[in-house]
């Protein structure tokens, strides 16, 4: 049944879209759709995007010293992100180049406290140089004993030596690869426009416009105070676009293995193969009901390989490395869960709140999980759950055709809400009616680490000054000036302007932007290939698994389709503008990707190879065919000779 109600609902999907007389793709590609053509690299094509005039590969900009630095620097916060990574659940399973490739993120989370509280207490080229200095020799001390081991190992067995070769020059292709696509990735050459700001603040510090302490920002700070160290190794160096770029191409890289990571580890069946479908798709899946179509229906671009903020990445895998971690604390990771904690305040605050619903909702599961009456255990896991779930997953399809059949659409927003609602009821069904493994014995325990990451989180956005500048009246920023100076600056804007949001106040002018309500075939085609696969997922995680509890998957799926539901009433339902109703599509980012992964899982873990090829072939499909029908590989073979041309 998952199969075939998959096949048949993307035929039927794309019939309506494709009768639909007032409905073109093409048209709706437009939104951002030149991110899929061919660019000549290094070349201006939005007013005011002007990074080109940063490139570092010009006649006496580039330093090797830039070059050897991020290598250096790059390689150690990956070894730092490994402890982290170590303590997650499967991770032994991993093959031995995800796992190293996955620290990256992780470790550009841990390192952000300590680099604020430096940069703002030193001169910033000092600063720079202390980093650069210290992070290798902490990377060091971490793992000095499974160097020493390592070591060892390799001079007595030659088998040894050729594996980590192997290893190394697979690492090498893929981080080589990344490199290669970041050049010119679409119409970023490098980066996206929305690091224009911090290029032109690099050139003023350097200028001496910000006095000796490096500046601070109000909102989203983490690439700048990440590659700080790269940037400001001295006031004459002119090639701090290199270090953005080279931040870039290793967070894609590290993104993608955390990805087949996280899909490795929840498989109940074929994990590599579900690691890597879910892997395509997250990274260059077409959203539309035609595979040959790029959309970009989310702030940023998607599909994730147009997505170059590390932030956004790691948001975007962060509630499934959470839920990985539970129960899993060490104390030789505590430090490091803490301070990736703390630096998710620099962060979106999208992928902040969402690691908080994951965490909050298994800490739920745990205590509600086998209280519920035996007698309607069968009742609820056979026909209420099933119901519900199904329910949630068409509640957006019926909105959007129901908005051009009402005479006022307000009220379509509350039902939005009671479709995420009706995925909440059947998630917490299924751990009321589930086996009896109550952790209460252990709250006293828990209490204290939640107690601990909260204040980490909240110590993140007060020295990130993220949204809370302001906070107390600024005397908090006030009393850490008396202590480090580069608190006493002003702090710096990015110009991310948003209106109040009021619930429900539906415009209109959203769906302008956004496309999600021009009409309901509009919506099919934008977010059809989501419902259906989403649907025919929710059918296969329905089969009853011999070895394991399909519960807390399904728990986890119904979750993750309740916050898309609600995520659609926040965007298109709040009477916020256009700008804001952008920002807002992050919310949806989240789940979005999330049911991808799901759909890897489901359907290649299926028991019935009916259903598992059917699932597989459609995830392969909507991931080749729109990379065959684009220009991501002449994109890449241009960037490639412009690159070849540079070095030489």
């Amino acid at each position: 049944m998952p199969g075939a109600v998959l096949v048949a609902g993307l035929a039927l999907a794309a019939v309506i879209v494709a009768k639909a007389p007032d409905v073109s793709v093409s048209a709706l590609r437009q939104i951002h759709g030149d991110g899929t053509m061919l660019h000549e690299v290094g070349g201006v094509y939005v007013a005011g995007w002007v990074s080109p005039d940063w490139n570092p590969f010009v006649e006496d900009r580039f330093r090797i010293l830039t070059l050897l630095a991020s290598i250096v620097y790059l390689t150690s916060v990956t070894a730092i992100g490994a402890t982290l990574v170590g303590t997650i659940r499967g991770v032994e399973g991993w093959p031995r180049t995800v796992r190293v490739l996955a620290g990256f993120l992780p470790g550009y989370l841990i390192v952000l406290v300590p680099l604020q509280v430096l940069f703002a207490g030193v001169y910033f080229v000092t600063a720079a140089w202390i980093s650069l200095v210290t992070l290798p020799i902490i990377a060091l001390l971490l793992h000095r004993r499974s160097l020493t081991v390592g070591i060892t190992d390799l001079r007595s067995d030659p088998g040894r030596q050729r594996e980590l070769l192997r290893t190394a020059a697979i690492i090498s292709s893929i981080l080589v690869l990344c490199g290669v696509y970041r050049l010119q990735a679409g119409r970023y050459f490098m980066v996206p426009d929305s690091i224009t700001a911090f290029l032109n603040t690099a050139g003023e510090q350097l200028r001496g416009v910000f006095g000796s302490h490096l500046a601070q920002w109000d909102q989203q700070s983490d690439e700048w105070v990440f590659n700080a160290p790269l940037i400001f190794t001295s006031t004459q160096s002119q090639d701090y676009l290199f270090a953005f770029y080279a931040t870039g191409f290793v967070a894609l890289a590290s993104f993608a293995a955390l990805v087949f990571g996280i899909v490795h580890s929840f498989a109940v069946r074929r994990p590599r193969i579900s690691g890597t479908l879910a892997m395509g798709a997250v990274l260059a899946s077409s959203a539309t009901i035609y595979p040959w179509d790029h959309v970009s229906l989310i702030g940023g671009q998607n599909p994730a390989m147009w997505l170059e903020l590390p932030g956004r990445l790691m948001g975007i895998v962060g509630p499934w490395v959470a839920l990985l971690l539970i129960g899993r604390l060490s104390p030789r990771t505590a430090v490091t869960i803490v301070l990736a904690t703390a630096g998710l305040g620099f962060t979106t605050i999208s992928g902040t709140a969402y690691i908080g619903v994951a965490l909050v909702c298994a800490g739920s599961w745990h205590l509600l999980r086998g209280r519920g009456p035996a007698r309607l255990r069968g009742l609820v896991r056979t026909w209420l759950v099933p119901a519900l779930g199904v329910i949630a997953v068409l509640t957006p399809a019926f909105v959007f055709w129901d908005l051009h059949h009402v005479s006022s659409p307000n009220s379509l927003g509350w039902v939005l809400l009671a479709g995420s609602a009706a995925a909440i009821v059947a998630a917490t069904l299924l751990a009321l009616s589930g086996s009896d493994s109550s952790l209460l014995p252990q709250l006293t325990h828990v209490a204290p680490r939640v107690g601990v990451l909260l204040a980490a989180l909240g110590v993140g956005f007060l020295l990130s000054n993220n949204l809370v500048g302001g906070f107390a009246h600024g005397q908090v920023r006030e009393t850490l000036a008396s202590i480090l100076p580069g608190y006493g600056s002003t702090l710096q804007t990015r110009d991310i302007t948003t209106t109040p949001i009021a619930f429900p106040t539906f415009t209109g002018q959203e769906c302008q932007f956004t496309g999600h309500c021009v009409s309901f075939p509009y919506f099919l085609a934008a977010y059809g290939f989501l419902t259906i696969l989403a649907l025919a997922t929710w059918l296969a995680l329905g089969l009853r698994e011999t070895t394991v509890d399909p519960g807390p998957r399904r728990a986890a799926f119904l979750v993750t389709v309740a916050t898309l539901v609600a995520s659609f009433a926040l965007v298109d339902f709040t009477g916020a503008d256009q700008i804001t109703a952008w920002i807002l599509t992050r919310f949806i980012e989240i789940p979005y990707y999330a049911l991808l992964g799901f759909a890897a899982v489901a359907f290649v873990g299926s028991p019935n190879r009916v259903t598992a090829w059917a699932g597989g072939s459609v995830l392969v499909a909507w991931t080749v065919i729109p990379l065959a029908s684009s220009h991501v590989f002449p994109q890449l073979a241009r960037n490639a000779d412009y690159l070849i041309r540079a070095v030489h």
